[in-house]
């Protein structure tokens, strides 16, 4: 699993559950922590909701924890 692949994922998944929310953290945030909104969509939605073994609701609850 490499870079591209893990951002391509969060991104697809982000659209489902929380359509445009890439787009509005850099509006809000990107001025001060560049490429903020591929951050969170790489290692959130990419790289841990995204891992195979629990569904969608599992992870989230797993990572609240």
């Amino acid at each position: 699993m490499n870079d591209k692949d893990t951002l391509a994922r969060g991104r697809a998944l982000v659209e489902v559950v929380n359509p445009g929310m890439e787009e509005a953290l850099e509006q809000r945030y990107g001025k001060y922590v560049p490429d903020i909104g591929k951050s969170v969509v790489d290692f959130a939605y990419g790289q841990q909701y995204s891992r195979p073994g629990l569904d969608l609701k599992s992870h989230y609850i797993k990572l609240r924890q």
